[in-house]
């Protein structure tokens, strides 16, 4: 066995398929190998060293894996030590953003069709629900309202504008504006408890989200809150009317008080994820089933319902 595999044996042979206590010549370790097993591994030595031995001979080299960098718009930043194809390696993208990336995952994101920038992906994201100026001159017209220029850079950034009924100049967000906010020198409340409203439940995949919120029904698009919700990847589980905007408050106050005192589930997403607002009745997927979520928002309807009748 010394000739056909570097092991040598320590032990009397007794038959092919047995372990035969041996040591290895190359590590010095002492394995329990079969003598098939041996001339399997072909001069590899013990398990340990033909793994070893396969894990190099499989090993991505630097060259390689910087090559593939390269080509793909990530410069590897200076005096980095590389391993293998899973090592963590920092860049520079040619978008100008520093990201640290991996030979293996890149791969994966090629034969996948993705990106491997997040802020180039974040960037590729926010434009494609980025609203056009039409769009937001549509909902600055609903509430008298327009921007005092016509450069529009997204709901999130402040924009100056201008109140067409009493002049009034102010920075505000367009996402305010498309929920319903207008001027704060005439403004009235944009939730209104007197009129029909809906309670909704809607959930995020990508973020792993779920939300309850309320909203009066609306009859257009852009005014109605969930659309906008929508917009931004969210979709809708369930939505239950009132003829009054106060009962749906109140099933909003008892949820509210289920999950955050009771539950002790915390708001999950933060201020910056949700651009059209509602970040306080957000939670994790993970702390509250959306079916679990659902059975409890039922129960307090029945409640609300009965107690309004």
């Amino acid at each position: 066995m010394k000739n056909i595999g570097l092991v040598e044996p320590l032990e009397p042979y007794s038959g092919a398929g047995k372990r035969w206590k041996s040591q290895c010549l190359n590590c010095a370790q002492i394995v329990y190998p079969t003598l098939a097993s041996v001339k399997g591994r072909k001069q590899g030595g013990c398990k340990y060293c033909a793994d070893k031995k396969r894990g190099i001979a499989k090993r991505i080299p630097q060259e390689k894996a910087y090559a593939l960098f390269l080509k793909n718009g990530f410069i590897p930043l200076a005096q980095q030590k590389y391993i293998s194809a899973e090592t963590s390696v920092k860049c520079t993208h040619t978008c100008g953003s520093t990201v640290s990336i991996s030979y293996r995952s890149l791969s994966r994101n090629i034969a996948l069709g993705s990106g491997s920038c997040r802020p180039c992906g974040n960037k590729k994201y926010a434009d494609s629900t980025r609203f056009s100026i039409e769009q937001v001159d549509k909902i600055y017209a609903k509430q008298r309202l327009k921007l005092a220029e016509r450069k529009y850079l997204g709901m999130r950034y402040m924009h100056q504008t201008i109140c067409l009924t009493c002049g009034w100049k102010w920075d505000t967000l367009p996402s305010k504006i498309a929920l319903g906010h207008g001027c704060p020198a005439c403004a009235k409340s944009s939730y209104k408890p007197d009129v029909a409203a809906y309670f909704y439940l809607i959930t995020h995949k990508e973020l792993n989200a779920t939300k309850i919120g309320i909203a009066n029904i609306s009859k257009t698009k852009l005014a109605d809150r969930f659309y906008h919700h929508q917009k931004q990847g969210w979709e809708l589980v369930a939505r239950w009317d009132f003829d009054l905007g106060k009962s749906a408050q109140e099933v909003e106050k008892a949820m509210l008080r289920i999950l955050r005192k009771e539950m002790k589930i915390p708001p999950y997403l933060a201020k910056e994820d949700m651009p059209f607002g509602g970040w306080t009745e957000t939670s994790s997927s993970d702390s509250i089933s959306v079916v679990k979520l659902k059975k409890l928002i039922e129960v307090e309807i029945a409640k609300i319902r009965k107690n309004f009748k």
